[in-house]
């Protein structure tokens, strides 16, 4: 009797592992995509600085061209994925603490440890997501303004980002 309370403490103890390993995952993947895309942003903006006038701006677009060139656009971009970056080195710290401890116990103490770092890493992924649509849709703006060699090349330089 007591060895299947074990068993299924144990089992529950690695779904929750296994389901947490993927998000931690995800998180990552997701904020390494950001970097990219904000890398991305960073070189359309400066192809459009050192060609201005290639082809003219939609109206519906100027307002964004005008806000990407603001004072603190970037920055406030760049703040929010150093932002994410400390989020993902804290569970993956965390991570390391609850599940690769040489002298780990399946307690429930721990248990429920683990399912909340689960759950805030659901969230943290959320908040990333929507981050990267605005990094996204800027690229997407952008992109118009830009001759096709300049969005290879910029293409080319952001695929060696890490």
């Amino acid at each position: 009797m007591r060895f299947g309370r074990l068993w299924d403490e144990r089992t529950r103890w690695e779904d929750v592992k296994q389901q947490t390993t993927k998000r931690l995952a995800g998180y990552r993947k997701q904020v390494n995509i950001h970097r990219k895309k904000l890398c991305e942003l960073r070189k359309l903006v400066e192809c459009i600085d050192r060609n201005p006038a290639s082809k003219k701006v939609r109206s519906e677009d100027a307002l964004k061209v005008v806000e990407v060139h603001g004072p603190n656009y970037m920055e406030e971009l760049a703040s929010i994925l150093t932002a994410n970056e400390t989020k993902l080195e804290g569970a993956e710290r965390l991570y390391s603490d609850r599940c690769e401890h040489p002298n780990r116990h399946y307690t429930t103490a721990r248990l429920d440890s683990l399912r909340a770092l689960y759950e805030s890493l659901y969230v943290m992924v959320s908040e990333s997501i929507n981050e990267y649509r605005v990094v996204s849709n800027d690229v997407a703006i952008l992109r118009r303004y830009v001759s096709v060699l300049d969005r290879l090349r910029v293409k080319h330089q952001v695929r060696g980002v890490h």
